[in-house]
């Protein structure tokens, strides 16, 4: 391996050793080469380092954080890589040409690329993002945090994560590129298998993640533009599709949703 890889695939970890192993041999299946693994560990209490795996490319780093974005900040200043990639311990490449595949694209753009996203793939369904990303859709969007290569070059231009959010930094990072008009790339290509169900998805997690979205959507949206925005919103009925989406609705009422969100937004 090169000093300075191609890629930095970062795993930011505590306490997860029924997950670990398998989200970096995911890594290590990769046919493309040229990258390392920075493990970043909170000091986990359980045996959470004995599982990962012993292999050249990897580099371990433990001490304590104040949280995930903590970790990934840490972990960007640790890596060497010229693209970050943060997989988080439970998620898994898709496949085993996901690097080979960027690298490519990577090379085919002159290395040109701050940001590279394509999707991700959820249960049995998979998840796409617009080719062009819009004011609007970042207004009400996600990009996927799991699917996305980051040139480490944009972490000094502005800034990594910010630890005021604990649940929506990923999202409100997003936002500061996409408003200082960094240029994002959409490659044709699922990248992770994600497996959901974090802190952010409990009910309490909800609820603190949307609180955090309204305050980083008040940072960078105008007043005219919530209005708008919101307007289009509840327009679209979605008061009614979170309710189709909760554990409160019938349960043919929340299949329906699921199926309708699947057709919309998934394939297979």
């Amino acid at each position: 391996m090169k000093d300075k890889p191609l890629f930095s695939i970062i795993v930011v970890s505590y306490n997860a050793e029924d997950k670990i192993k398998a989200t970096i041999d995911s890594a290590l299946k990769q046919t493309y080469a040229d990258y390392e693994i920075v493990v970043k560990d909170a000091m986990s209490k359980d045996s959470t380092l004995a599982r990962v795996p012993s292999d050249d490319r990897i580099r371990v780093f433990q001490n304590k954080d104040s949280g995930i974005y903590d970790g990934m900040n840490e972990a960007i200043d640790y890596a060497t890589g010229e693209l970050l990639f943060f997989l988080n311990c439970g998620d898994l490449f898709q496949n085993e040409k996901v690097l080979e595949t960027v690298a490519k694209f990577y090379e085919e753009k002159n290395r040109s690329c701050e940001f590279i996203y394509g999707s991700i793939e959820r249960g049995d369904a998979i998840l796409e993002l617009p080719d062009n990303l819009s004011n609007f859709f970042m207004y009400h969007g996600m990009i996927f945090h799991q699917a996305v290569f980051f040139k480490k070059d944009l972490f000094e231009k502005y800034g990594k994560y910010d630890l005021t959010y604990k649940l929506a930094g990923d999202y409100e990072y997003m936002l500061r590129t996409y408003k200082n008009n960094v240029k994002m790339d959409k490659i044709d290509l699922v990248i992770c298998s994600y497996e959901g169900d974090g802190a952010s998805e409990t009910a309490s997690g909800t609820k603190r993640g949307y609180a955090e979205r309204k305050r980083i959507i008040r940072r960078y949206y105008t007043l005219g533009e919530r209005l708008a925005f919101g307007a289009i919103m509840f327009l679209s009925f979605r008061k009614l599709r979170i309710y189709m989406a909760s554990d409160k609705a019938p349960k043919l009422l929340n299949s329906a949703y699921y199926a309708m969100r699947k057709k919309l937004y998934g394939k297979r």
